[in-house]
């Protein structure tokens, strides 16, 4: 919430999804990655997205293949990667996902910036031709890959859905103290009831998303029973509403 609110630029979120995955994968080459993504001497980024637009990760839709030691693909939309020095990539290998871990650096991998909505955020598409990829950067593979990546997931939707939280709690607080200041006809608008009722939406929006997060946070560190439908609600409520309270701050200003 506080970095959303912050509006922090940077690969926070990148880092974060990456270490997360990291974590649920488990291992020795994942233990030797996380202290150096942890300590800030490495950047890393996953490449999820393919030209199909599914963040669900089936292996028989993959189009990015790992055969016989090499990679080949194109992932959209990755975030910094032109200023990370690993790559995590999901591909299909003997019809099962497979994680496997890239150096940016490696022959065959070429990028291309991607124009985004967030400035704040460098977007990338990233192709892979016959880059060799060495049986010890093979992270994970099929239950196993499915189980870490399902888990990473639903953390990061909930991190992102915080993160609009904040943004929305830091729009509410400015629209309101605007209103409070700015004069029109000799009044405060913040005395007009339709303004009134625009900080009034504002603040429903932004407190059933924070109920919603929070409990699809609660959900997920307890693996209760509806974590996906938690997860779910979060991010599609909280999406929706924090584009609402940002027109409504825009009419208020």
């Amino acid at each position: 919430e506080e970095f959303g609110r912050a509006c922090v630029p940077g690969p926070w979120l990148a880092t974060t999804w990456t270490a997360t995955l990291l974590q649920a994968i488990g291992g020795e080459s994942a233990k030797q990655l996380l202290p150096s993504l942890v300590d800030g001497s490495k950047k890393m980024a996953v490449c999820a997205l393919e030209a199909g637009g599914s963040w669900k990760l089936r292996s028989d839709h993959l189009e990015t293949t790992l055969i016989v030691g090499k990679l080949n693909g194109q992932k959209q939309l990755v975030q910094n990667a032109g200023k990370a020095d690993h790559l995590i990539v999901p591909a299909r290998s003997n019809n099962e996902l497979a994680l496997v871990v890239v150096a940016t650096d490696a022959a065959g991998i070429t990028m291309e910036a991607t124009p985004g909505i967030d400035a704040t955020r460098t977007l990338y598409r990233v192709t892979f031709q016959d880059v060799a990829i060495a049986d010890g950067h093979v992270l994970t593979t099929g239950a196993d890959a499915a189980r870490a990546w399902k888990a990473a997931m639903q953390t990061m939707t909930v991190v992102a859905a915080a993160e609009m939280l904040g943004g929305q709690d830091w729009m509410l607080h400015e629209t309101v103290e605007y209103a409070k200041t700015r004069k029109q006809f000799g009044k405060t608008i913040g005395s007009f009831q339709a303004v009134q009722h625009m900080c009034a939406d504002i603040l429903q929006y932004t407190e059933s998303a924070r109920a919603a997060v929070w409990y699809a946070a609660w959900a997920v560190e307890e693996g209760t029973d509806d974590v996906d439908q938690a997860v779910s609600v979060a991010k599609a409520y909280t999406s929706d509403a924090a584009r609402k309270s940002g027109n409504l701050s825009i009419q208020s200003h």
